[in-house]
Order: C-alpha cells, then sequence, then structure tokens
C-alpha cells in the first residue's frame, strides 16, 4: 500500500489533475484514488508510469512505494 500522505501530496506538487494523471495510467478517477487509499493495489507498471508522470526521483518512489 502507498503513503497516501506522501503521495497525494507529491500529486498535488505536480501541478497535474488526477483526472489527467489517471488518463495517462489508462484508468478512471475512481480506479486510481482507490489504489492511491489502498483499496486495491498498484500493479507494478502503473507504479513505474506513476513515477514518470510525476517526475520522482529513486528516493521518493522507494518512500512511496515500498515502505
Amino acid at each position: 500500500m502507498p503513503d497516501r500522505e506522501r503521495l497525494e501530496e507529491r500529486i498535488q506538487d505536480s501541478g497535474l489533475k488526477k483526472e489527467f494523471i489517471a488518463q495517462k495510467l489508462g484508468m478512471s478517477l475512481n480506479s486510481l484514488n482507490n489504489k492511491i487509499s489502498g483499496r486495491t493495489s498498484f500493479l507494478i507498471g502503473e507504479a513505474f508510469k506513476l513515477k514518470e508522470i510525476l517526475n520522482l526521483d529513486e528516493d521518493v518512489f522507494n518512500d512511496i512505494f515500498l515502505n
């Protein structure tokens, strides 16, 4: 389960809308919100794509997804 607080913070800092991020990930906004909240899990490919979209460095990515 991702660190929801840190992920939400990074999304907000990016200036990107969740709708845009969801579209880039090929999922609905509802699906993205479920994954962020931990109700469902990110697939590894989705997590890495999100890393690219949000321009996360390795340390931040690891803290959010592998903590």
